[in-house]
């Protein structure tokens, strides 16, 4: 400020410099304490993000409006190149909002660290989620973590499982009937001509060798497929 005049006022205008001065060396203080506290952070969002890449699940890391804030490649494969995965992008157009908002919601009321939900991503893949809330330091719910586990392969497979498992049960039911008719005839007319005899047995012979088939069918693909575990 202008210093010229009388004393109180040059007085004055020194105590207003003065406070002025302080300001800025304050104003200064506090952006550096906010570039060292952004640069703490940062580091330690890399530190996070290094980790996550190292990781084989698939994990996507969200603040509570479902904005992501991290992911890794295991999730971009899990979910492929066509889902809008991305940093800033809403984690709401991949999974439903209603249904994570019920994850939360039934984590709250269970006192539970974590929560499963399963959906499907268009219309084809089957998803199970695995909810995760992060906590600020009053305890409140300031984001979430999810676990991506595809389970289309293990559906397909348990599916298989289920047809292989019917189409046995079913052939040798058939097979069992014929073999068993074609003996009680034998043993019921047991006059019967040799032609007829032969018939019968050639019958029981038939039928067992397709269902030895069957069961041999059955061994073969039962060992992709009967070790599907769904949990």
């Amino acid at each position: 400020l202008d210093r010229s005049g009388p004393a109180e006022l040059r007085e004055l205008a020194t105590a207003v410099d003065d406070l002025a001065e302080r300001r800025r060396i304050a104003e200064r203080e506090v952006h550096a304490q906010i570039r060292a506290a952004q640069a703490s952070l940062a580091q330690e969002r890399n530190r996070l993000a290094a980790l996550m890449a190292e990781l084989a699940a698939a994990v996507i890391v969200c603040n509570v409006d479902g904005q992501i804030l991290l992911y890794n490649a295991a999730a971009r494969s899990v979910l492929g190149d066509g889902a809008a995965v991305g940093l800033g992008r809403s984690v709401f157009g991949i999974i439903d909002r209603d249904l994570l908002a019920h994850a939360l919601d039934r984590i709250e009321h269970d006192s539970a660290t974590s929560s499963h939900v399963a959906t499907t991503v268009r219309g084809e893949q089957l998803l199970q989620v695995r909810v995760a809330p992060a906590r600020g330091p009053d305890g409140g719910i300031t984001g979430f973590v999810l676990l991506l586990e595809d389970l289309t392969d293990r559906m397909n497979r348990s599916s298989r499982r289920d047809d292989l498992l019917r189409d046995l049960t079913e052939g040798t039911r058939s097979s069992l009937g014929s073999i068993q008719a074609a003996i009680e005839a034998v043993i019921d007319y047991p006059d019967m001509n040799v032609e007829e005899r032969r018939q019968f047995l050639g019958i029981v012979r038939e039928e067992a060798h397709v269902l030895g088939r069957r069961v041999e069918t059955w061994v073969a693909e039962s060992d992709d497929h009967l070790g599907a575990e769904w949990l």
